[in-house]
């Protein structure tokens, strides 16, 4: 199950995602809450001086069920790795 396999681009900032995209969902007519937060508003990596970016889930509109995760930012790939 290929859904379920973290991938990874070790740039700057990182990419990181695992799941479906929104795109995908849209095709197979799936509904679906999306969920986003900007790295601007995390005291971390405002600290740290590293904001841009942010993390996006997509989600079941009827169980919540997480479908996708989607990371633009710092440490990404480890902060995929906590969802």
């Amino acid at each position: 199950n290929y859904d379920v396999i973290p991938s990874i681009v070790y740039t700057h900032p990182e990419v990181a995602w695992c799941g479906k995209t929104e795109e995908e969902l849209k095709a197979a007519g799936t509904e679906y809450n999306v969920g986003t937060f900007p790295f601007a508003a995390n005291s971390r990596a405002r600290t740290n001086d590293d904001s841009e970016g942010l993390v996006k889930f997509v989600s079941c509109k009827h169980t919540d069920k997480i479908l996708g995760a989607h990371i633009v930012g710092p440490a990404a790939g480890e902060l995929l790795a906590e969802c």
